[in-house]
C-alpha cells in the first residue's frame, strides 16, 4: 500500500496564498525516495477535475504550495489531491493507494469578487447549457391556437405632410486617441507538465495543452508563457466562458471577446468577436 502523510496542515482560508504543505510518501512503511523522479498533484472538486500542479522537491518532502496560479483563489470547499511520482522508466505510481488527500478551504472574511473559480471540464459546462434549455422549453409549452379576431375598419388616408428644411453640414469628429493592445489566446501542446518536452504550437496529438495570451501575433515560443493541463478533455476557466455552442467565446484578461473553433481536422483558431 502506498500512503501519504502531511506534515503540517490540511485546512487553509480562500485567498490565502502564503499557505504551503509538506507531504512524505510511504510504500508500506518506508518513505518513498524521490530521486531522480518527477511528481506532478491533480486537483479536483466535487464537480470534476480541476488541473496539474508542479510542486517543489526537497527530497523527501513534497512542498505544495497554495500560491500556485491553479491553486491560488479557489473559492471556499472541499478538494481531493492525488499524487503522481514517475520514475526514469516512465512507470507512475499514485499516492495514495485508497482514497485521495482531502483539502479544506473555508471562506475568508472578505470575500473577492474576482476570484479564480475552479476550472471544471467542458462536459459539465454542455451539460449546464443543455439542462437550461430543457428547463425553458418545458416551462414555455404552447396553449390552444386561439379564435381569429374580427376585421378592423378602414382607416382614411391621412394627408402628405410639408417636407423638411436641409440640415446644416456636421462638423467633422476630432481624432480619436489609439487604443492599448487587446491580448491574443494561443495554444501549445508538449509532453511534459511544465511544456519543456516536444514543445509545438502545432502538433495537438501530446499529452499536455496549454494557453498563453499575448500582444503579439505569433504564440510565444517560451514553455513558461503558458498555463498546463492534460490534453484529454478541453478545459477553460469557467468565469472566462461566454457561451458553448458548437464553438466556445472566451473572454480575455483585457475584456476583449474570442470565439475559439476546432474543425473536423482538429485546427484550433481563434477569432475577435
Amino acid at each position: 500500500m502506498r500512503f501519504a502523510k502531511v506534515l503540517n496542515r490540511t485546512l487553509t482560508k480562500e485567498n490565502d496564498t502564503a499557505a504551503t504543505y509538506r507531504v512524505n510518501l510511504y510504500d508500506d512503511l518506508n518513505i518513498t525516495n524521490l530521486d531522480n523522479k518527477t511528481v506532478d498533484i491533480s486537483i479536483s472538486n466535487t464537480v470534476g477535475f480541476i488541473g496539474l500542479i508542479v510542486p517543489e522537491i526537497d527530497n523527501p518532502n513534497i512542498i505544495i504550495d497554495l500560491g500556485n496560479t491553479v491553486m491560488n483563489g479557489l473559492p471556499a470547499g472541499t478538494y481531493f489531491l492525488e499524487i503522481n511520482v514517475k520514475d526514469e522508466n516512465g512507470n507512475v505510481a499514485k499516492y495514495p493507494t485508497a482514497g485521495y488527500i482531502t483539502l479544506d478551504i473555508s471562506p475568508d472574511l472578505v470575500k473577492t469578487i474576482d476570484s479564480l473559480v475552479p476550472q471544471v471540464t467542458l462536459n459539465s459546462i454542455l451539460q449546464a447549457v443543455n439542462d437550461k434549455v430543457a428547463k425553458i422549453q418545458s416551462n414555455a409549452l404552447k396553449g390552444d391556437k386561439g379564435d381569429p379576431g374580427k376585421d378592423g375598419r378602414n382607416g382614411r388616408d391621412g394627408l402628405d405632410g410639408k417636407d423638411g428644411k436641409d440640415g446644416t453640414n456636421g462638423v467633422d469628429g476630432k481624432n480619436g486617441k489609439d487604443g492599448t493592445n487587446g491580448l491574443t489566446p494561443f495554444l501549445a501542446w508538449s509532453n511534459s507538465m511544465d511544456g519543456s518536452t516536444n514543445f509545438s504550437t502545432t502538433n495537438y496529438n501530446l499529452t499536455y495543452v496549454g494557453i498563453a495570451y499575448s500582444t503579439g501575433s505569433t504564440p510565444p515560443s517560451d514553455p513558461h508563457a503558458y498555463n498546463w493541463t492534460l490534453n484529454a478533455e478541453p478545459t477553460v476557466l469557467s468565469n472566462n466562458v461566454v457561451g458553448a455552442f458548437d464553438y466556445l467565446l472566451i473572454q480575455s484578461a483585457d475584456g476583449t471577446v474570442w470565439r475559439e473553433i476546432i474543425d473536423n481536422n482538429g485546427n484550433v483558431t481563434f477569432n475577435k468577436q
